[in-house]
């Protein structure tokens, strides 16, 4: 963006840009000025050609394009002028698309309870009426939920730890008698663990439906019920953008979350093998990529996929525990793993053939 007067033997012509985040312009002007931040302006002798830069991206926003005196001029980042006259060039940026959202669904998990500690809430947690440590990239909204607090101290396993305490935990919850809502947006694009902590603590009577839906449009993601958590059970998601949770009751009285928590998603590191050609071997099933992380094991699995599979566990490869079944392929995961000094697992037909593959932790 330019504008210019003209004196006895010169004409200066002044650069403006704006709007913009300019890092470079070559060469500098008249008084030794270059790029900018912000709107500017710069004075130049008659037809000096001048180069201006922007970056790609700015603000969260993408470069689309230069306008010369308002008309378009360029669709590269760099571009040139000729100041025989004066000029106001214009950068002009289109807001990034939104990452897109997705909601994966990972599994129940009846088995850790209130002793989440190094196992899910490596990134951050809300342990519900307690504590509330949100990592960066989280912005969540409970709405129609009233607070509850079954027990404030208590050592049953079921309650969730608090933290900071070695042995302390608590029992509560957000509810309501009809449903419930969470908006939880994941800011930064990328794809995070999400684990939710329920438990009929009172009861043995309560049932609800958990729901996800695109925060955009309501559009359904995935929806899981619950029945028979007086245990508690997490329900696990691969999110990405911005979801709504919404929790409604199904039971008897209300219903109700305790915890929610926030871990990496793990890379996905599978290549889902294709169906084996006719007249060919199948192909043997493979655990890869195998990792410890905060007491948990997991592992990639790849198999042919017109065939299941058993996990198995063991501690001196003699007598082996069934982890899961039916899977072709997908992740291997093992809560349990950081409990053992040793345990290896291993991959094998569930029609009980000897197809196998073995791992050691």
């Amino acid at each position: 963006m330019a504008s210019g007067t003209t004196s006895s033997n010169r004409t200066e012509y002044k650069t403006v840009a704006t709007f913009i985040y300019l890092r470079r312009l070559s060469p500098n002007d008249n008084n030794a000025q270059g790029g900018g931040t912000t709107t500017f302006t710069r004075a130049y002798d008659n037809n000096t050609v001048v180069t201006l830069t922007a970056p790609p991206g700015a603000g969260g926003n993408n470069f689309q394009k230069w306008q010369r005196d308002g008309a378009d001029w360029s669709t590269s980042p760099s571009t040139t002028v000729t100041m025989e006259a004066a000029h106001t060039l214009t950068v002009v940026y289109t807001p990034a698309p939104p990452a897109s959202t997705q909601a994966t669904f990972v599994k129940k998990d009846a088995t850790t309870k209130g002793t989440w500690k190094g196992i899910y809430g490596a990134d951050g947690y809300n342990i519900i009426t307690h504590a509330v440590n949100y990592p960066s990239y989280v912005t969540a909204a409970p709405s129609g939920k009233t607070d509850h607090v079954w027990a404030s101290s208590t050592s049953n396993v079921r309650a969730l730890q608090k933290p900071g305490s070695a042995s302390t935990r608590i029992a509560a919850s957000w509810y309501s008698t009809t449903s419930f809502t969470v908006d939880l947006n994941l800011t930064d694009g990328n794809k995070h663990r999400v684990a939710l902590y329920c438990v009929d603590w009172d009861t043995t009577a309560r049932a609800q439906i958990v729901e996800l839906l695109n925060a955009s449009n309501n559009s359904l993601l995935n929806s899981q019920s619950l029945t028979a958590f007086n245990g508690g059970q997490y329900l696990v998601w691969d999110i990405q953008g911005h979801v709504l949770i919404r929790l409604t009751r199904t039971g008897a009285y209300n219903a109700v979350l305790s915890g929610i928590f926030f871990d990496q998603a793990p890379a996905t590191a599978l290549a889902l093998n294709s169906s084996p050609v006719a007249g060919s071997s199948p192909l043997p099933p493979k655990i890869h990529s195998p990792r410890l992380s905060n007491g948990r094991f997991e592992a990639g699995l790849e198999s042919d996929l017109h065939r299941s599979y058993l996990i198995q566990a063991s501690t001196d490869m003699v007598d082996w525990v069934e982890l899961s079944d039916g899977l072709p392929s997908g992740e291997l995961t093992d809560p349990e793993a950081g409990n053992f000094k040793q345990r290896f697992y291993r991959l094998m037909r569930s029609d009980n053939s000897h197809e196998e593959a073995e791992i050691g932790k």
